[in-house]
């Protein structure tokens, strides 16, 4: 029985991570796409599991690139971290 009871627990834990990679990768779009102005967090359920999602828009010393860590978290333990850079608009 202790083989199945860790045998799920990896699968619980990688169907995690694949989720969170998931998160991670559409927030990333997202900002490709639209940029991001400031710092935000939100939360996502995916099959009654709750994520929270973090992006942190980092400093940088160019004008034309922007940067940000994406962290997703589930019940308050980092499961993926993400760092995403974009071409800004010339303004």
């Amino acid at each position: 029985i202790g083989c199945f009871v860790v045998s799920r627990n990896i699968s619980l834990s990688t169907e995690a991570k694949d989720t969170a990679v998931i998160l991670a990768q559409n927030a990333a779009e997202n900002i490709k796409q639209n940029g991001l102005e400031e710092d935000s967090v939100y939360t996502s359920t995916v099959e009654g599991e709750e994520y929270t999602v973090r992006l942190q828009r980092n400093d940088n010393q160019s004008v034309l690139l922007g940067s940000a860590t994406i962290s997703v978290f589930k019940e308050n333990d980092l499961i993926f971290e993400l760092n995403v850079c974009w071409q800004e608009d010339e303004q």
